[in-house]
């Protein structure tokens, strides 16, 4: 028996070439193998007779007998055919192996074997084309379900077999289970050793079933054991606040604060209250109000002396973000400055000037904030619009500057509240589920392609009327000119919508502009110079166009839900009734458009997305920070996901450094080693 330690190139059948492929996999050791779980198995747990095997879908096991001397014919290229003649009270068959002369001598004709593969049919002839087999009575590779490792292109399969056979003799080794017997009991969970064998050699589904359900709670349980542990030994010590009466703040806008906003702006004032840094999501569908709560948080910082900066991932967000400051802060005589790469650079160094004497209290820019020659008089506040979207590297440099200052990052994109504990689990969370008094729904219709000329018609009259509309033009599959087809596509659309619509004013926006044409046309679009904007999916998340009244989604059935969400939040922001167009000709795709229709609740819209298409496809790119789990799926193993958070919080709540949990805390800082770009 080897130690779960042991290297993989001191594994028999493994030379050094594998060992490096094993290696590439994230196969170092023995006990690697434990972990490296089946994507699938093969059922051959079942067998079927000649007759039947024409009758079954996919691969089959068929126990037959050779009734005749195999036969190796020579073909072209000095390869090998081998055909084998078997039958069984039903009826005949032939199993064909190409390239595999020593098949012929492996059969002995009278004896009966199990063969495994896909069956095929020639008129009335069936054969099988290279199956597995086995003498009937063996049971090794048959009779069974059998698992199929992922990413094992050029490696073969005996020698990942023979791996995990190995590491599962050695699973004994495995002195204390990782799981506290008192959850194993609560939940009906089996042993870490037992999964593992059930994991990887099943005797049936329910074998496979309790192994996955026990994995995956464990793999939630610690994910969110970890994110629990660091929040509390990390946590840091911060800019103290006094407390300051917000109502100073409402009381200046020409409009009341929802619930959700007075709510979440106080979460957040007793965080910067608190002693300790603040790090906080604010998480708010489209339209719900972000921007006057983090107002609100540097209506604090600046009453204590400090400065706030607020950055956003584009120039036109950010001048919007410095515009909203201006007017916010005016009646208390607060200066705001704006930095951006797109100015010039007098502007630049004037606002620097302003920024590092302390004149400006309120700073809004973009990545040009996080630059070596800015510097700020006393920042108290950092907050992050739309995060995702800056790189690796720029939010290492923003908290770089940050410091000791409080941190909030802000999001549009209606993560479902579940999935939240997870990519944010180390982040205090405040949602805003609650849109400002006055603000329409935005009616949703599906439209049928021959009620194009009368959408257009209404786009024409709400034209006339002053009322603007975005149509995000066509699709394209991803590919290496999918920018430079979508460009055209746009341009084309434009262009003829041109000739039905002579008289509209119609700007173009797609990903081949440079920024600065981007700005400006979203400019013209915002200050009401263009009547239609026919636009890629380049639009901005957050842009606020308040004449902008109607949407039109072309090929609506190639977004998410959440993105045609993201793409409706780019009207209604008025008191006007807003519309949004989804254009689609795949029937299939109806029902899921219906939700759409019928709900403008981005909550409960991401979450159905999620079951829909998963969390791979719902986040998109993967970003860095999100989690990657073994065996885990987020779309459906909610439930679990909730146990698992709720026993992690018990335990972190009673003893937050794991001093009374030795093996819970070796585990922990297992975790934070090895996956330490996923914790981060």
């Amino acid at each position: 028996m080897r130690a779960l330690s042991t290297a993989v190139i001191s594994l028999p059948g493994v030379g050094e070439k594998t060992a490096k492929r094993l290696q590439s996999m994230g196969l170092c050791k023995l006990g690697d193998f434990l972990t490296f779980f089946p994507r699938a198995y093969e059922d051959r747990s079942k067998t079927v007779n000649i007759f039947e095997s024409t009758l079954a879908e996919g691969k089959v096991c068929v126990r037959a007998m050779v009734r005749s001397t195999p036969v190796a014919t020579r073909i072209s290229g000095g390869k090998t055919i081998v055909k084998v003649p078997v039958c069984d009270s039903t009826g005949n068959m032939e199993m064909v192996f190409f390239n595999q002369p020593y098949v012929k001598n492996n059969l002995e004709v009278g004896a009966e074997y199990v063969f495994f593969g896909k069956v095929e049919t020639f008129g009335k002839r069936k054969s099988m084309t290279n199956p597995i087999f086995e003498p009937a009575e063996l049971n090794a590779k048959t009779g069974k379900l059998t698992a199929i490792y992922p990413g094992t292109a050029g490696l073969k399969p005996r020698v990942v077999n023979s791996c995990v056979e190995l590491a599962l003799l050695s699973a004994e080794w495995i002195r204390e289970d990782p799981l506290p017997r008192h959850l194993r009991e609560k939940y009906k969970l089996c042993g870490i050793e037992q999964a593992y064998q059930m994991i990887h050699r099943p005797n049936d589904w329910e074998d496979v079933k309790q192994a996955r359900r026990r994995l995956i709670f464990e793999e939630l349980f610690m994910f969110c054991l970890t994110t629990g542990y660091m929040s509390h030994v990390q946590r840091k010590k911060g800019i103290k606040l006094t407390p300051v009466k917000l109502d100073e703040l409402y009381n200046t806008l020409p409009f009341t604060p929802t619930d959700a906003q007075i709510n979440a702006a106080e979460q957040i004032l007793r965080d910067m209250c608190s002693g300790e840094k603040m790090n906080r999501l604010l998480q708010g569908d489209v339209g719900s109000g972000k921007t006057l709560v983090a107002a609100a948080a540097s209506y604090a910082a600046v009453k204590n002396g400090g400065q706030a900066v607020i950055m956003a991932p584009t120039e036109i967000l950010a001048n919007q973000h410095y515009e909203t400051f201006t007017r916010f802060f005016a009646p208390f005589g607060v200066e705001c400055a704006l930095l951006t790469s797109g100015m010039t650079a007098a502007e630049k160094k004037a606002a620097k000037a302003r920024i590092k004497n302390g004149e400006a209290k309120i700073v809004c820019g973009t990545h040009a904030l996080i630059q070596d020659s800015v510097e700020y008089c006393n920042p108290y506040l950092f907050v992050v619009d739309e995060q995702h979207r800056f790189g690796v590297r720029q939010r290492a440099a923003l908290h770089e500057k940050a410091g000791d200052a409080h941190f909030m990052v802000m999001s549009a994109t209606p993560i479902p509240r579940t999935l939240t504990l997870i990519l944010y689990g180390d982040l205090s969370v405040s949602v805003l589920d609650q849109k400002p008094a006055g603000r329409k729904s935005v009616l949703t219709y599906t439209v049928p392609e021959h009620k194009r000329d009368g959408m257009y018609k209404m786009i024409w009259e709400k034209a006339q009327a002053g009322e603007q509309t975005y149509i995000i033009c066509p699709l394209i599959e991803q590919g290496e000119d999918s920018e430079e087809n979508e460009k055209k596509a746009a341009a084309e659309y434009a262009k003829t919508l041109q000739k039905k619509l002579p008289n509209a004013r119609i700007g173009l926006m797609h990903g081949k502009l440079r920024s600065a044409e981007k700005d400006a046309v979203m400019e013209s679009f915002s200050k009401g110079e263009l009547d239609i904007l026919v636009s890629t999916t380049v639009v901005e998340v957050g842009v606020d166009a308040p004449g902008a009244q109607i949407i039109v989604i072309e090929n609506a059935e190639m977004f998410g839900l959440s993105q045609l969400h993201q793409l409706r939040g780019r009207v209604g922001r008025g008191d006007k009734q807003a519309y949004c167009f989804l254009m689609s000709k795949v029937d299939s795709a109806k029902d899921r458009l219906k939700i759409m229709c019928q709900t403008n609740d981005g909550f409960k819209i991401a979450e159905e997305d999620l079951r829909l298409r998963g969390p791979g496809d719902f986040l998109g790119d993967r970003q860095h920070g999100s989690p990657e789990f073994a065996v885990a799926d987020l779309a459906t193993d909610m439930t679990i996901l909730s146990c698992a958070k709720e026993e992690a919080e018990k335990i972190i709540t009673a003893d937050p450094r794991l001093k009374q949990n030795g093996a819970l805390l070796s585990k922990v800082l297992e975790i934070m080693e090895t996956k330490s770009a996923t914790m981060n």
